[in-house]
């Protein structure tokens, strides 16, 4: 049955079936990644997660407003003393570089990520060298957890409700955003690295989830007990 529908297929559509199945199977990338294009998957997953941080972002500056307009008062995102806002919020912690706030950078970061993500799901193909500056934001997008990660499990040794939807959303967008590059050739890697890192890429995700929640769990495990 797949060799009849081969046959029955144009010239254009196999050639698109082969490159897919090289693509698959060797990490190849397609002639769209080539001329600065990416998949559609890509682009939903970066404008979804993008959504999802400015969102957390957006709340987190409401907060601080909130708190600069009534100090003292609770706020919605504040459930115990293990999780909430207020405790970042009001301390030196919530400005890592100069006196903007964490929060403000963080709504920079995925609201130029989101119109990226627009650019390419209506079929964009940035230069090069934009991908490459795109890489460049992840790695200041990578010092920033880790930062925070530090923060938050070994000095203020709680968690932000909203500063973990922004870390859910940053860490899908890193890796894969490194990874598509990389199969496109935006950045180095030999041709036989490409395809065990696309097709492992969710896996990628999932072990940088399960090693921070690791870490997270043993910083945080006398607050857990109390509050658990």
């Amino acid at each position: 049955m797949a060799r009849t529908r081969i046959e029955e297929m144009s010239d254009e559509e196999v050639a698109s079936y082969l490159e897919r199945a090289e693509a698959r199977a060797t990490g190849a990338p397609s002639e769209a990644q080539r001329a600065g294009g990416a998949p559609i998957e890509y682009s939903l997953l970066a404008l979804a997660c993008a959504l999802a941080g400015m969102f957390a972002s957006a709340k987190l500056l409401l907060a601080e407003r909130a708190l600069l307009a009534s100090p003292g008062q609770e706020l919605t995102c504040d459930f115990n003393g293990l999780v909430g806002c207020s405790d970042f919020l009001n301390s030196s912690w919530n400005t890592a570089i100069g006196d903007v706030p964490n929060a403000l950078w963080g709504l920079m970061f995925f609201s130029g990520m989101t119109g990226l993500a627009l650019a390419l799901v209506s079929g964009a193909r940035p230069a090069r060298w934009l991908w490459r500056l795109v890489c460049l934001a992840m790695c200041g997008a990578v010092a920033y957890l880790l930062w925070f990660w530090r923060v938050s499990f070994f000095v203020k040794g709680s968690l932000c409700p909203y500063c973990l939807l922004t870390w859910a959303a940053a860490v899908p967008i890193v890796a894969h955003t490194w990874i598509r590059c990389a199969q496109a050739g935006h950045l180095p890697c030999p041709p036989g690295l490409r395809g065990p890192l696309v097709r492992w890429r969710w896996g990628i995700v999932l072990a940088v989830f399960l090693a921070v929640a690791t870490v997270g769990a043993v910083a945080l495990r006398e607050k857990i007990a109390l509050f658990v």
